[in-house]
């Protein structure tokens, strides 16, 4: 019959020398020995990068302030810009309906002048008929009945002189109907001057008052036009104001990230010492440890329940500090202090994909996702915390189905589980 692996691991518990409560207490105080010479520190430099990264918040919220500032005066600037640009194209209708209005008052003043000119000519040639008429009707009245004797001695028979009667009735009657024609003519010019000045006179009025309103949209558009200025001045202040915020977020960025990674050497080189430490301690006791991070386990040792509970006490260290609240979440239970990122823990601690053994406490991640820039390098990593749940940092912390964060954290590799630290939970 094929052992178990829980069969070879009793057997192997079998074949390894136990050890000692003498030897074991060497090995307590070793690690408590280098964990005390080197704690201090770590502690600064969590403190740095606690400032760090508060300096950076902080440059981060005063750069989206200023962001929000810019968005709201560059809008008010396109408002009144949009104004102006309304109150240009009005003034230009306006112009050119006033253009129209002065091109008709200058017909109109054109036909006045005309009429004018045919009325002077017409009473011109008035006064000359009246004046000829007037000459003749005084000649035959000094004439008296002569011209009559004259018409009736200068007639050859009795034809004609009733035809020269009739001329002279004729020329008489021609003479007062040309008077009355001129006269006719004339009054028909007087009228027609009348009404073209009427209408002058309304072309007058609308060109005043078009006038006046050109003379308002003036004014108005130069208010705005300071209004304009003004919004632009806040526009470039805040976009300077912008640019140097960047530059101190940019700053503050950079100093966290220095910070942090000073912190992670430190934290390097404190786990290099304490593990060199527990190595000395081991040796000096005769015990036997097997090699391989990522193989070591503890039956029966560590707390569940107060990893569970940490789960739902541990507050987010903020967005993209998935792998920092995991190992804050051991911290706080009790449960060591293990570290590195969440590509780290799925490399060392991760070394199970069979959902059969996923368990209460493993720590559930991927080295890669293509969900965000971060995520290709450093993956993700959360807490299973049992009933199909797993907890997990994105900002905030949330409960999630593990069946969708798997589905979700795949994409390029897939997601694996295992006890953080190669620490059984019970």
């Amino acid at each position: 019959m094929t052992p178990t692996p829980t069969d070879q691991h009793r057997d192997e518990q079998r074949r390894t020398p136990s050890i000692t409560r003498r030897n074991a207490l060497k090995m307590m105080l070793g690690a408590a020995g280098a964990l005390a010479m080197i704690g201090s520190p770590l502690h600064a430099f969590a403190d740095d990068v606690a400032d760090a990264t508060a300096a950076a918040n902080n440059a981060a919220n005063q750069l989206a302030e200023t962001q929000q500032q810019l968005d709201a005066a560059q809008a008010e600037y396109d408002s009144i810009n949009a104004q102006l640009t309304d109150i240009q194209n009005q003034y230009a209708d306006l112009a050119k309906q006033q253009a129209d209005t002065l091109s008709q008052i200058e017909s109109v003043q054109g036909q006045i002048d005309s009429t004018q000119a045919e009325i002077d000519q017409k009473q011109a040639d008035l006064d000359q008929k009246r004046t000829i008429l007037g000459n003749r009707m005084s000649a035959s009245y000094k004439a008296g009945s002569d011209n009559i004797i004259s018409v009736l001695l200068n007639s050859d028979s009795f034809e004609d002189l009733f035809q020269n009667v009739y001329y002279l009735d004729k020329i008489s009657k021609a003479d007062s109907e040309m008077i009355e024609e001129v006269k006719a003519a004339k009054e028909e010019l007087d009228a027609k001057k009348a009404d073209l000045e009427s209408q002058k006179a309304e072309l007058d009025q609308l060109n005043a008052q078009q006038t006046e309103q050109l003379n308002q949209m003036a004014q108005k558009q130069q208010e705005v036009s300071n209004l304009l200025s003004s919004a632009d001045s806040a526009v470039q202040t805040l976009l300077a104001q912008k640019d140097a915020d960047l530059v101190a977020y940019n700053q503050a960025e950079a100093a966290r990230q220095q910070a942090e990674a000073e912190a992670e050497a430190e934290r390097q080189r404190q786990a290099a010492a304490a593990a060199a430490a527990a190595a000395a301690s081991r040796s000096s006791s005769g015990s036997t440890a097997r090699s391989g991070a990522s193989t070591i386990t503890t039956s029966g040792s560590g707390s569940l329940s107060a990893v569970l509970s940490a789960c739902s006490t541990t507050p987010s260290p903020g967005y993209g500090y998935c792998a920092a609240w995991v190992s804050n979440v051991f911290r706080n239970a009790g449960v060591g202090s293990p570290g590195g990122n969440a590509c780290d823990m799925y490399a060392a601690w991760c070394g199970s994909s069979d959902r059969s053994k996923l368990q209460p406490g493993m720590i559930i991640a991927v080295s890669s996702h293509n969900l965000d820039s971060a995520g290709y390098i450093y993956g993700h990593v959360g807490i299973y915390v049992g009933n199909n749940t797993v907890m997990d940092n994105i900002g905030y912390i949330r409960s999630v189905n593990v069946d969708s964060w798997i589905s979700t954290f795949s994409g390029i590799v897939p997601a694996r589980w295992g006890w953080l630290g190669g620490v059984v939970l019970s």
